[in-house]
């Protein structure tokens, strides 16, 4: 009763304060975090610390909403690794994160094996910095509704550092802690062999979940029954994953990527999920909040410090550095990094496991994390949201802000509207005036563009991994010339000898459809309708045609139906 109580508690605090940050320009994932801390057993234990020490006992037994989050957010960043996108990114991202790893290890690692001389201690940490917050920043960018190259690359980089770190974990662990007094120490290479056997099993156990959810989907036609059908598997996995002692997090990643890969309806699954999963995020993230120890950062010294600074410039550097190598775009290469340094579940978990295994290693291990877990959990979303927007990916309207929600007095008075109209009084009401929302506050300004001397097969190679049928193209100073539709590229694409010879500029089609930054979403939606098309580029009010974006028809739309509601 106490623990549904106070369940139901956090979550009104989450809606009140999430709406509260987001008037700040804050990620709602902070104000879910601030949720859990007003009420935390380290705040509470301030008015009474019997009231403090039964809310430790709550947190325990809603432990199961954690777990059930985790499940979630690793089925939904499997999800990213769908054959095709990771086909056009794949080396990239996994070269990026590769450098991104050694290097965060080593600064780690290097800086606290000289400051203690210990060397457990010094890898447990440096394999922990590895961990990214993947709750933290999925639900940072899709709040913003962000799309772009920063952004597909972050979700993917994510998935592949928690991959990375379970799976280093995984090996290194057995061979690092203390055997308990009066057992034998096993050989290195039989515990190796063990741990690498956990780790197989996870991602088998992962593959046949997902083949199965692949397997019934097809057969499953109302959205509800689908919902239904892929929560069973996901906390199916978690309770498989706990009774065989391997990782949930790997076995549900596994689930999302073969799903998205074999599934007919994969992209449907995913969609459908995001409907109902903000709850159980949100308590996630109020129960992480309300597990915070705060008093630990007054004990922390030199090792926390060591660890959140070695981190945070491997983060940095590391992605700074593999995009360099990759030559990838220069958003990822000044940003990407910053959408990495949130911190949470992940390593929380790997640090309470090395408690259990051996107290007096997890007592160092634990206390730093936890402390840790503190900055990062508070900076992480508000770096993510800084990522995204200076790489131009997050439409402006999504900046500006909206008033979510009436205050007081304004409710009374709708509460008051409703009863007279189920009275049958008639209500006389003058419509409140709101700003005009423009083109240029829903385009999104990040862009894959065609320029005019881009040779035949690489215009091949951009509308493969497009989500778009129709690409615009520009010239050498980035002015507009028009646009590459598919039907103009079929034409040349039966012309054996031609298509070894055509550039964009031979079969750009210079009187398409352009709108200007300043026309009205009304205008916008005209035009859609009467030139028949779902995208249209987006051109400044000068001459010159300077191409500033693109607007699609579904977020025009979007914005009409919430302006509705």
């Amino acid at each position: 009763m106490i623990a549904t109580l106070y369940l139901g508690v956090l979550l009104i605090l989450c809606l009140i304060l999430g709406r509260l940050v987001s008037h700040l320009r804050i990620p709602k994932v902070t104000g879910y975090l601030l949720a859990g801390i007003l009420i935390s057993p380290s705040a509470l234990s301030l008015f009474s610390d019997g009231l403090g020490k039964s809310i430790v006992d709550v947190l325990a037994d809603l432990r199961f909403v954690s777990d059930l989050a985790l499940g979630l957010i690793a089925f939904s960043i499997g999800g990213e690794f769908q054959h095709e996108r990771f086909k056009k990114m794949g080396k990239t991202v996994l070269t990026i994160s590769l450098c991104e790893t050694a290097i965060t290890f080593s600064l780690v690692f290097c800086s606290l094996f000289f400051f203690t001389h210990n060397l457990p201690v010094a890898i447990c940490l440096a394999v922990l910095a590895i961990a990214t917050a993947p709750a933290a920043t999925l639900l940072v960018l899709r709040e913003y509704d962000s799309e772009g190259v920063v952004t597909n690359s972050l979700l993917i980089l994510t998935g592949l550092n928690n991959f990375i770190c379970l799976t280093v974990f995984s090996l290194c662990l057995p061979l690092i802690i203390s055997p308990l007094p009066g057992v034998a120490a096993t050989p290195v290479s039989v515990v190796f062999l063990v741990s690498l056997g956990r780790v197989f099993v996870s991602l088998l156990l992962g593959c046949m979940l997902g083949f199965l959810l692949s397997l019934f989907e097809k057969n499953i036609t109302k959205p509800v029954e689908r919902i239904l059908m892929t929560l069973a598997v996901i906390v199916l996995g978690i309770g498989l994953a706990q009774m065989v002692k391997v990782s949930p997090l790997l076995v549900n990643l596994m689930v999302g990527v073969t799903v998205i890969n074999l599934a007919k309806k994969g992209n449907i699954l995913f969609e459908e999920l995001e409907k109902i999963d903000l709850p159980i995020y949100a308590a996630f993230f109020a129960l992480s909040g309300a597990n915070l120890h705060w008093e630990l950062l007054s004990v922390v010294g030199g090792v926390g410090i060591l660890y959140c600074a070695g981190r945070i410039a491997g983060k940095l550097l590391g992605v700074f550095y593999g995009a360099v190598k990759v030559r990838a775009h220069d958003n990822l290469k000044r940003y990407g990094g910053c959408g990495l340094l949130a911190q949470a579940g992940v390593a929380l978990g790997l640090a309470l496991m090395v408690q259990d295994r051996d107290p007096s290693l997890g007592e160092i291990i634990s206390t730093t994390i936890l402390s840790a877990v503190i900055l990062f959990e508070v900076m992480g979303p508000i770096a993510v949201r800084w990522a995204v927007v200076k790489s131009g990916e997050v439409k402006v309207i999504n900046l500006l802000h909206r008033d979510e929600g009436a205050p007081f007095r304004e409710s009374l008075r709708e509460m008051g509207i409703h009863l007279r109209n189920a009275l049958g009084i008639p209500v006389w009401r003058s419509e409140r005036f709101t700003g005009e929302i423009l083109v240029e506050h829903i385009m999104r300004s990040h862009i894959e563009v065609i320029h005019e001397e881009t040779h035949f097969d690489q215009i091949l190679k951009v509308i493969e991994h497009s989500r778009y049928n129709l690409f615009p193209v520009v010239d050498a100073n980035e002015t507009f010339v028009g646009m590459i539709s598919f039907q103009d590229v079929r034409d040349v694409l039966y012309d054996g000898i031609m298509k070894d010879l055509v550039i964009a500029k031979d079969i750009v089609n210079p009187t398409g459809p352009c709108i200007h930054s300043k026309a009205t979403i009304q205008e916008a939606l005209d035009m859609f309708q009467y030139e028949k098309i779902d995208m249209l580029p987006v051109i400044d009010d000068t001459t010159a045609k300077h191409l500033l974006g693109i607007v699609t028809q579904r977020d025009v739309l979007a914005v009409f139906k919430e302006k509705k509601e």
